[in-house]
């Protein structure tokens, strides 16, 4: 396959990942919009916020295995059609029930990204496989990102209904580039989805690295996640008092810490992955010691979130290519059993951010977050022992 074509082919998996990612993150920003337009306090917030996480960790154990049984095209194809029904039923909803019911439901539909990233690791020749990889997961911390900046923009002029409205949108175009423009799978054996099922306890006792490549990167994202979700609520209090626009403006510096992460990919091919996952991880460590000492300093908030997603992007880099390489027969199985207990840790974080934020203030959700990012570093430190069991 000529290299422009597939370097087409992974742009459109990188775009659509982000645009379906990020409708788990653009509604933070608005976190204090909606807890209005509900009547309900800063711990329900918390709720709010784990429910798109907490449905993308059961769809991660649930759906995203079947990549391995039938055609990933299709899946994302359906998945997408999925996710824009639920964000049309979230934008006109009037009860809180409902609008937590379809948010699960989209976080269930939001594992298509895992689909186009094994997509990505198949189309690309060996030598290139973490490069793309790399290429979306960048997409990825974009739309996460991204989509807080947009989600705080457009939900403070035109209002947070109107925004996940015109996301259910965007997520239909997606949904048409990958029918369109994405070359279809090979047969595939037919597994029964019971077999697949069982097959996963199998799998993850038998690879050290994929139980260590879990569990580090289960603590860095629950202090992501821990972080990001409280930031808005945290920015609407003294001393700042920032609205939601404002909030989500801190995407903006989130976004070039995660456009820097590019790179990752390619240093993890050059100097192995495990460098720049422990370099990435003590990066982050070190902004939430920043955030912790000037807890009121906006200066540090800024230049945390910057260098909080620098480090931990590249530590995401590395560590899920490191995964990708471990069996192109079990990718997808491989891949949800990583993200499972990925974004299950992070449904945690953000769910226990808010109760600490509101009991005992900013600084306790970072001395929470740099204590999680130091057991990842020490995880990840501790596995280069055992590093020959796996090879990577």
């Amino acid at each position: 396959m000529p290299s422009s074509q597939q370097h087409v082919r992974t742009l459109v998996l990188a775009v659509s990942a982000g645009v379906a990612m990020s409708n788990g993150f653009s509604l933070q920003p608005l976190l204090p919009d909606i807890s209005k337009s509900f009547s309900v306090g800063t711990f329900s917030l918390g709720f709010v916020a784990a429910a798109p996480q907490l449905g993308y960790t059961l769809g991660l154990l649930f759906l995203t295995p079947l990549g391995d049984r039938y055609n990933r095209k299709k899946m994302a194809y359906y998945q997408f059609i999925g996710l824009a029904l639920c964000l049309f039923i979230s934008a006109i909803t009037p009860s809180l029930w409902v609008f937590l019911g379809a948010s699960l439901v989209m976080g269930i539909m939001m594992t298509i990204v895992i689909h186009l990233n094994s997509f990505a690791a198949n189309i690309a020749s060996p030598e290139h496989r973490s490069q793309a990889v790399g290429i979306v997961a960048t997409g990825v911390a974009l739309g996460i990102l991204g989509g807080r900046v947009v989600g705080g923009m457009l939900g403070q002029h035109l209002g947070w209904r109107v925004m996940l409205a015109m996301s259910g949108v965007l997520v239909l175009f997606c949904a048409v580039a990958i029918h369109f423009l994405l070359p279809d799978e090979p047969s595939k054996p037919v597994t029964p989805y019971r077999d697949i099922l069982r097959s996963l306890i199998p799998l993850f006792r038998r690879s050290h690295l994929l139980k260590e490549a879990s569990f580090a990167g289960g603590g860095w994202f629950a202090a992501f996640s821990a972080f990001w979700a409280c930031l808005a609520a945290h920015l609407a209090q003294s001393p700042f008092y920032f609205g939601p626009q404002q909030a989500g403006l801190f995407g903006l510096v989130g976004i070039a810490g995660a456009l820097s992460s590019r790179s990752a990919g390619r240093w993890a091919d050059r100097i192995g992955a495990r460098k720049v996952i422990i370099t990435g991880v003590l990066t982050a460590f070190c902004a939430f010691v920043l955030m912790w000492y000037f807890n009121s300093a906006l200066w540090a908030l800024i230049l945390g979130v910057l260098l909080v997603d620098v480090g931990l992007f590249s530590s995401q880099v590395a560590n899920q290519a490191r995964v990708l390489s471990l069996d192109p027969n079990a990718r997808s199985r491989l891949y949800s059993l990583y993200m499972f207990l990925y974004y299950g840790a992070g449904a945690i974080g953000a769910a226990v951010s808010f109760t600490l934020l509101e009991y005992f203030g900013w600084s306790a959700v970072c001395a929470f977050c740099l204590g999680l990012t130091f057991i990842s570093a020490l995880t990840v430190g501790i596995g280069a022992r055992s590093v020959t069991r796996d090879g990577c």
